[in-house]
């Protein structure tokens, strides 16, 4: 089985494949996006921030997705999402010790995570990762609320998550 970390591209996102667990998502499901009206650049691009997209591919089959954002405030991990049918293997833990590896030097490390996803948090604090701050997000499609909390790296440099399992264990 080839499993590998690389950058995006058009191409690999708009796999029927990928468009089949990504749109099934309950984050995507209650924005009112579709594979018909989602902006697929802008996954990858952005005039006024960098923007670094990497997938996580099994045999050539886009399984796991992250979006990074750096900008003059530092770097925030805007999106870690793993084919449902795939978590709990290790898809994402792959995903942040790569971010983490990449970006790891630069202290400001930060990301959004749902109030009521607790083992999301659980996730993010295993990398180092606090609550520093509620807020709610107002999803601007359809109007829905959610609370929601900034959570920032409080460890600076390289570092690895505490009892990371092996990797690629799919």
């Amino acid at each position: 089985m080839k499993q590998e970390i690389k950058p995006l591209t058009h191409r690999n996102i708009t796999t029927k494949y990928f468009k089949d667990w990504f749109f099934n998502m309950d984050d995507w499901l209650d924005s009112g996006a579709t594979p018909e009206n989602f902006d697929y650049n802008s996954l990858t691009h952005n005039e006024s921030q960098e923007i670094y997209a990497y997938g996580y591919f099994i045999d050539d089959k886009l399984d796991g997705i992250m979006r990074i954002i750096r900008n003059r405030n530092g770097v925030l991990i805007d999106w870690l999402y793993v084919n449902p049918g795939k978590q709990n293997r290790g898809i994402g833990t792959e995903l942040m010790s790569y971010a983490i590896d990449k970006f790891g030097e630069e202290c400001d490390m930060r990301l959004n995570v749902v109030g009521l996803n607790e083992g999301g948090q659980r996730f993010y604090d295993r990398f180092g990762f606090e609550k520093v701050k509620p807020f709610i997000y107002h999803e601007l499609a359809t109007g829905a609320k959610k609370r929601c909390y900034l959570m920032k790296r409080v460890r600076c440099g390289k570092s690895v998550p505490i009892a990371r399992p092996s990797r690629f264990l799919c």
